[in-house]
């Protein structure tokens, strides 16, 4: 299939507008979750485990795409210079396979902790995950650059105008085999394994806590399709581009899956940092949380007897630990 079209103008206006506002919402969602996050982090989390490291990491790229997201908005209407265009491609490359990586370290972490004794997991992931966080960032940033610097592809009009995300470059033979292989596969497969042992795991050990055993597979079960939503609609599709019939239709295509891929940043706060009792104990979550269910039917901020119990049970917790 021919690949000369702008990938943008694949768009009608209508559509667009739709994108633009899908994309306007991940970057006030992400930008506002991420940087709680972060925060959070630096400032409450004390214990620094394997799954925290990587979840530092995890939150600094998802930041960093939203922050770049307006410019691929902006590809949109053909405004902006060709360079932030550019960068803009690789940042979303970067973030998309750092993500991958991040969220696969952590299934292995946890995975890890649910099998071994705690005090591997403490003493030994603890010590190798910044170095694997840093052959995280060195691997994808090696990958993606190359397609940076190649990535310039001439307009039909022949402006010379660069076409953003436009998924030449990446559904060629060498790059597609890498990316399908490494860059999506093996982290699936891995990705899958753990969840499945860890899952078997939990409910062996935790049978007689019928509700811990529940709730810990629900959160194990929810990392995964998170993974598996984000990601695999965009790489199946890179699988099968090449044997589209219509460049339109395989367009519109790719730029849904790449919005898809986007949302991440937003899907991976929810469910990996606000959701674990680490977040949950830190005073901005509990002030939230305060006023969401705290809150009697007439509108008043009274407190139920629920909340106040969960208020004391928050008192009574001394230090934050971040649960693998």
């Amino acid at each position: 299939m021919s690949n000369s079209a702008n990938n943008s103008d694949s768009l009608t206006p209508p559509g667009k507008v739709v994108f633009t506002g899908l994309y306007g919402a991940i970057i006030v969602l992400g930008f506002f979750f991420n940087v709680v996050a972060l925060w959070i982090f630096q400032h409450h989390i004390r214990v620094r485990s394997g799954t925290t490291v990587y979840m530092r990491n995890l939150a600094f790229a998802d930041l960093l795409l939203v922050c770049f997201l307006p410019f691929r908005i902006a590809d949109y209407y053909h405004l902006g210079n060709t360079w932030l265009c550019e960068v803009a491609v690789t940042i979303f490359l970067i973030n998309m396979y750092t993500s991958i990586f991040f969220l696969t370290c952590i299934s292995l972490d946890r995975c890890v902790a649910t099998l071994l004794p705690l005090k591997v997991r403490i003493w030994q992931l603890h010590r190798v995950a910044p170095w694997v966080s840093g052959v995280v960032w060195l691997m994808t940033m090696s990958f993606s650059l190359p397609l940076y610097i190649k990535w310039k592809i001439k307009a039909p009009n022949g402006n010379n105008r660069t076409n953003c995300l436009q998924p030449l470059l990446l559904t060629k033979t060498v790059p597609l085999n890498i990316t399908l292989s490494l860059g999506f596969g093996v982290p699936f497969l891995v990705q899958l394994t753990c969840s499945l042992l860890a899952l078997v795991k939990v409910r062996k050990k935790c049978s007689s806590l019928a509700l811990d055993a529940r709730k810990t597979q629900m959160m194990i079960l929810a990392n995964f399709l998170v993974f598996a939503f984000c990601f695999l609609p965009y790489h199946l599709l890179l699988s099968v581009y090449n044997t589209l019939t219509s460049e339109q239709t395989g367009q519109q295509l790719f730029q849904a899956t790449q919005l898809v891929a986007s949302s991440n940043a937003v899907l991976d706060p929810l469910v990996y940092y606000f959701t674990t009792e680490a977040f949950q104990k830190t005073h901005l979550i509990r002030t939230v949380h305060n006023m969401v269910c705290c809150r009697c039917k007439t509108g008043d901020p009274v407190p139920t007897e629920s909340c106040v119990e969960r208020r004391e049970t928050y008192k009574k917790t001394s230090s934050v630990e971040l649960l693998a």
